[in-house]
């Protein structure tokens, strides 16, 4: 969880060693940690949407090198992410007002939607890394 803000270049297995930290972490979080475990999702969504800014500075930065194609499946992967970013954000709404009695659904819906959203940013990476090299 303590990536440097600075690395621009993240691959698909920093975002799958990231993701089990992640999901490790907060299934360690008991209901009486409620609020820890909100500060460190919390955390968790600010670092992802650096993130995905990167990804898409890269991408912005790079469109016209881009072939036709590759410029269609790297948008809808872009589309998907945030989809699922959304998805993240509602879980995590959830999670900050879930009662204790709730607390493992709503961990567990978190956790299951970050694994989405991590999938989705590999999707998206490797799009974009396959337009890069077509191009």
């Amino acid at each position: 969880m303590a990536a440097n803000k600075e690395d621009t270049n993240v691959t698909a297995q920093d975002i799958r060693q990231e993701t089990a930290d992640v999901v490790e972490t907060l299934q360690a979080y008991t209901e009486d940690q409620q609020q820890e475990a909100v500060q460190t999702a919390r955390q968790v969504m600010q670092r992802a949407d650096e993130r995905i800014n990167q990804l898409e500075a890269q991408i912005d930065n790079r469109w016209d090198q881009l072939s036709k194609p590759a410029r269609k499946e790297t948008q809808a992967a872009l589309r998907e992410l945030r989809q699922e970013r959304n998805q993240l954000s509602e879980w995590y709404g959830s999670m900050k007002e879930s009662s204790k009695g709730a607390w493992s659904e709503m961990r567990n819906g978190f956790n299951k939607a970050y694994q989405s959203m991590s999938d989705a940013w590999q999707d998206a990476q490797e799009e974009y890394d396959r337009g890069q090299q077509d191009a």
